[in-house]
């Protein structure tokens, strides 16, 4: 029986590219989504004159150069905390900072 694919070009891909492939294109979403977070957490702050509400930003993929941005944020106290949901010690945290509010 043959195949219904065929690969014209004879490109070998193996699982480990796609899966690449695939982490590429997430990791380019979630900066996409980092850059639109950011200026609303900007326009939120923005729009109080005396006291800001504690921010926080919560992401399921953050990657290198989101990271370093998202510290700076932290450092200079434009956000109170941050979680990536990937990682379970981060939500327990998250999840009793809300529960304390």
């Amino acid at each position: 029986m043959q195949s219904i694919y065929r690969n014209p070009l004879e490109i070998t891909t193996t699982w480990e590219e796609i899966a690449d492939g695939f982490l590429q294109q997430a990791m380019r979403q979630a900066d996409e989504h980092w850059k639109t977070a950011r200026a609303a957490l900007d326009r939120i702050a923005s729009s109080f004159s005396t006291h800001v509400p504690e921010l926080i930003f919560i992401g399921a993929a953050i990657e290198v150069a989101m990271a370093r941005e998202i510290i700076e944020c932290l450092k200079e106290g434009k956000l109170t905390g941050v979680a990536n949901l990937c990682k379970p010690k981060q939500i327990e945290t998250l999840v009793n900072w809300l529960v304390d509010l």
